[in-house]
């Protein structure tokens, strides 16, 4: 359980720059750094805590001093809970959420602090008598039990004035609602953080002493920098900076901060992985429609803008999967390379960020919404008329081949009904709302109607290409397992009479290993999943041509591996896209693991692409990894969705299904839910991306961007 105190938004950005990373460019960048924090304490004296929503610093954030940092009932509540059920509470109280609702408040508090998976926010405004709570999409409670966690414990402590004992109630009740309550094992999760400040009425007072610490400090400031100049001219070799290590100020004798542990590094930059990957993603949709109403041409320099992003996304992804894979590093190492996950993803961030305002601009949705919403009609009638051929050509297929084939697509029409029922109700939101003189609201209904129009198409577009896949592998397996039983034959009389020693008998062990996975995709087995069948194939292929290395020469092995890179980059493509599709209309369920070994699998395929004209080996090489990641990354992305529905098989752990949980399941409800907020992508809301408020108190702008919210009034 966390719970957050917050001080003035500019300040708190100020105070989250890393001193040490600026002192190890200038001494005067320093002073400069120092100044503009105070200048920030300095603004926010004297001002009521009324303040719109921020990246919480910490797990308690306490602006009027409602329950401070040493409260022990609460922080032992939030330990507790954090230790027996692996579940975090954010806390954040203040004086006033400045006309928006609690339920709005808390859920882009939520995003800006880049909140992930089990953690829920408690947000409450004292003397608005206001709270909002938001919770992720993996929380494990669905919304019937958070409601009434919420009507039974919390509110009752609000309504008192119980500020310590509301947070307590919430730890207490979400524990018990979990089947966690009792006495806990000894916590190791430690105290909360906390970051309090005092309540703005005393600051005024004391505003003097401030601007005289300003000009003491500026001054103090000039001579160390005139020092420091003095230093560097004398020691040319001699590195700027701290010299302390660390992340201590540098000074001798101070202490140095102590690192953040690494499971929380880790931690977060998946979570930033995962946020930007989504932004990534929604960015692409919006532009692909943007390109087809305007043309490719005038959407040139966004499309160079998204290509920039996912580059420094694949960036990302490929670092993850060096601290993923099996090769051992020290922790020096992985916490560099989770760093640079987490710069790599600001950098991308920022490239979508910077187009944002000019893709709103030529979109021009909110001018255009009677326009864009008769053509989303059409878009979402279209769709719907599809579900029912799709529903049948699932029954076929179901009668026809083996489960395994139709893994990635089996739950696929009812998922784009899902959608398309969201669509329908986010429609009626945006006309209900289009004449309202501020229509904002309409444009955020109206755009994720659209999203989720354009996955219920991607949902059953799916469908339509394994049925012809499937036909396809059917049709051409006999004719791609004849010549490779022949090769078999060939190298049985190879190597299959007089072989002796350990060469021989591994031979003859991999010889007959092919030989039965050849009988098993030539029984009846085979036409119950083609595909798998023909990957059988394939492989059977090259563990032959490997054998039979030796007895070819290059022109000939040359021309051998032109041919089955052919076919292995048909295959790649076909599961990356495959894969894509089911993670990008599950983002909401879907983790880091799936997505790193997509992103890898499109990287060995663009590397296998580039060198098939001088190189086919090491293509086909390329190509074949690609495969695998992509297999890989299916299985994972299945086991995840798995994991999300629950035992119930209904999303929410088991708690039904239907449109909302459809939407929360593809990613589209974060900015209906967070009252509008940006970050979807170009044009986009929620969920992080274009306009995604960036990076803030070490959380990442996107957070979670489904679960569950709610607020009122004490």
């Amino acid at each position: 359980m966390i719970v957050a105190v917050r001080c003035p938004d500019h300040a708190d950005k100020l105070r989250h720059m890393s001193l040490s990373r600026v002192t190890s460019r200038s001494p005067l960048r320093a002073v400069l750094v120092a100044l503009l924090m105070l200048c920030g304490i300095l603004a926010g004296a004297g001002t009521a805590s009324a303040e719109g929503p921020f990246s919480l610093p910490s797990q308690i954030t306490d602006h009027n001093k409602s329950v401070g940092c040493s409260n022990s009932s609460v922080n032992t509540a939030l330990a507790d809970l954090r230790s027996a059920d692996s579940v975090q509470l954010w806390v954040v109280f203040t004086d006033s959420f400045s006309g928006t609702s609690g339920e709005s408040w808390a859920a882009q508090t939520f995003t800006k602090s880049g909140l992930g998976a089990n953690t829920i926010l408690l947000a409450v405004a004292t003397k608005d008598r206001s709270f909002g709570i938001k919770a992720s999409s993996t929380f494990p409670l669905d919304s019937t039990r958070l409601s009434a966690v919420t009507q039974q414990d919390i509110t009752p402590k609000l309504s008192s004035g119980d500020w310590a004992g509301a947070v307590v109630a919430a730890a207490d009740g979400y524990r018990s609602a979990i089947g966690s309550a009792g006495t806990p094992t000894a916590s190791s999760a430690g105290a909360p953080s906390c970051t309090a400040s005092s309540a703005a009425g005393s600051s005024g007072s004391k505003s003097w002493i401030l601007w005289v610490v300003l000009l003491v400090l500026l001054g103090g400031g000039l001579v160390w920098y005139l020092r420091a100049r003095k230093t560097k001219a004398a020691n040319p070799n001699q590195p700027g900076g701290a010299t302390g290590g660390g992340r201590g100020d540098g000074q001798p004798g101070r202490p140095t901060e102590p690192l953040e542990p690494l499971q929380s590094v880790s931690d977060r930059s998946v979570q930033v992985l995962i946020a930007t990957d989504n932004a990534v993603r929604t960015s692409e949709q919006q532009l692909t429609l943007a390109e087809s109403t305007f043309g490719a041409p005038a959407m040139a320099d966004f499309r160079a803008a998204f290509e920039r992003a996912r580059t420094s996304l694949a960036a990302a992804f490929q670092l993850r999967q060096q601290i993923d894979d099996d090769i051992p590093e020290d922790d020096d190492t992985r916490r560099a390379w989770m760093n640079e996950i987490i710069q790599r993803c600001t950098e991308a961030d920022a490239e979508l960020d910077a187009q944002s305002d000019r893709f709103d601009a030529m979109l021009d949705l909110k001018n255009q919404l009677p326009t864009a919403l008769t053509a989303l009609n059409s878009d979402v009638a279209t769709q719907e008329n599809r579900v029912p051929d799709a529903m049948a050509t699932l029954a076929r297929l179901s009668s026809t081949y083996a489960p395994s084939a139709l893994s990635t697509i089996i739950n696929n029409a009812a998922e784009a009904g899902h959608r398309i029922s969201f669509a329908r109700e986010a429609m009626a939101t945006a006309v209900s709302e289009s004449t309202a003189a501020d229509n904002t609201p309409a444009v955020v209904a109206a755009r994720s109607a659209q999203e989720a129009v354009a996955q219920a198409k991607t949902l059953l577009d799916a469908i339509d290409k394994l049925s012809s896949d499937l036909a396809d592998a059917s049709a051409q397996l006999p004719a791609r397992l004849a010549p490779v039983q022949a090769e078999l034959d060939a190298a049985r009389t190879a190597f299959g009479q007089g072989s002796t020693g350990s060469a021989g008998a591994s031979i003859a062990q991999r010889l007959q290993q092919v030989e039965t996975a050849l009988k098993t995709v030539a029984g009846p087995a085979g036409p119950k999943d083609p595909i798998l069948a023909t990957q059988r194939v394939r492989e059977a292929d090259a563990t032959l041509d490997d054998i039979l290395a030796a007895t070819r020469s290059a022109q000939e092995t040359q021309q051998r591996a032109l041919a089955a890179l052919q076919q292995s980059l048909d295959a790649a493509q076909s599961k990356i896209t495959g894969a894509g599709d089911f993670i990008n209309t599950r983002r909401g369920a879907v983790g880091s693991e799936a997505r790193t070994r997509l992103a890898e699998a499109q990287r060995h395929l663009s590397n296998a692409l580039a060198q098939a004209g001088s190189d086919p080996a090491a293509a086909l090489s390329e190509s074949r990894q690609a495969e695998s990641l992509a297999d890989e990354a299916a299985r994972l992305a299945q086991n995840d969705m798995g994991r999300w529905q629950g035992p119930g098989g209904g999303g929410f752990a088991g708690g039904g299904g239907g449109s909302f949980t459809g939407a929360v399941l593809g990613g589209i409800l974060g900015g209906m839910l967070s009252g509008g907020g940006r970050g979807g992508g170009f044009g986009g809301f929620g969920g992080g991306g274009f306009g995604g408020g960036g990076f803030g108190g070490g959380g990442f702008g996107g957070g979670d961007s489904g679960g569950f919210g709610e607020g009122g009034r004490f």
